[in-house]
C-alpha cells in the first residue's frame, strides 16, 4: 500500500500534548450532541426521564468543557502554560 504525500488530515497536523485535551473534549461534545439529536429525532421511543438524563449528561459535558477552557485561558494569561 502506497502512501500519498499530499493526503493529510488538517485537524491533526499540529497536535501535541498541549492541544490533545481540547481536541478530545471537542470530540466528546460532538458525539454527545449527535446522540442527543438522535434522541430528539426518535422522541416517541423515549420516556421523559430518559430524555432528561440525556440532556443532563450533555449539559454536564458542555459545562465541563467551558470550565476547562476558562481554566486553560486563566493559566495561559498568567504565563504558567
Amino acid at each position: 500500500m502506497r502512501r500519498r504525500k499530499g493526503l493529510r488530515i488538517p485537524l491533526f497536523n499540529d497536535t501535541d500534548g498541549g492541544n490533545q485535551t481540547p481536541l478530545s473534549i471537542g470530540a466528546i461534545l460532538a458525539i454527545s450532541a449527535v446522540e442527543l439529536l438522535k434522541a430528539f429525532i426518535n422522541v416517541q421511543l423515549l420516556t421523559t426521564d430518559q430524555l432528561a438524563w440525556k440532556v443532563g449528561i450533555h449539559l454536564t459535558f458542555v459545562v465541563s468543557g467551558v470550565m476547562f477552557a476558562l481554566t486553560d485561558r486563566i493559566a495561559e494569561s498568567k504565563g504558567r502554560h
